[in-house]
């Protein structure tokens, strides 16, 4: 499944391609004045193969002005990112590494969703299955899956708790 955010007539969608060198890498599809535009992702050289469609199954775009948009997704080295788009220029796509708090030995954060209310406020949402070690080797679970929420303010991504069901 792919998605895509749109406004008015500018749209982007993000998407990956296998290289020559097997490696998939992060592209922003963007459409502006009738015309596709496909931009390579900065610093995003190869993403997870486990869920290379994180952008697309996760719904995980939105534009909050006819200007830019902003995805979310994770890399290979299991870094949350946003990745800010200029739909009105031929830019190269900004990438933010996302300070995401959830605490284990093993917690690769997906992200899940974005909404923008406006160009300066955001929230996005991902989870974890929490894992930690006990230093044989063997893994442990350490509470099971984690909502989170991740704020972006005047510039700035900050990490919230989300609350969890008691018991």
């Amino acid at each position: 499944a792919m998605n895509i955010a749109c406004r008015g007539t500018r749209c982007v969608f993000f998407c990956v391609y296998t290289a020559g060198d097997s490696k998939r890498r992060l592209f922003a599809e963007t459409y502006t004045n009738g015309k596709w535009t496909l931009r390579k992702v900065p610093g995003a050289a190869t993403v997870d193969p486990r869920i290379a469609e994180s952008f697309g199954e996760s719904g995980a775009i939105a534009c909050p002005t006819t200007k830019m948009c902003i995805g979310v997704a994770r890399l290979a080295n299991d870094q949350p990112v946003a990745v800010t788009v200029d739909l009105t220029s031929a830019r190269t796509p900004h990438v933010t590494s996302l300070p995401v708090e959830v605490t284990g030995d093993d917690n690769a954060a997906a992200m899940r969703g974005i909404a923008c209310p406006s160009a300066h406020r955001c929230i996005a949402i991902g989870d974890a299955y929490v894992l930690s070690w006990d230093g044989a080797d063997h893994e442990y679970d350490q509470g099971g899956w984690k909502s989170f929420a991740m704020v972006y303010n005047h510039g700035t991504w900050t990490s919230k708790d989300v609350p969890l069901p008691a018991g």
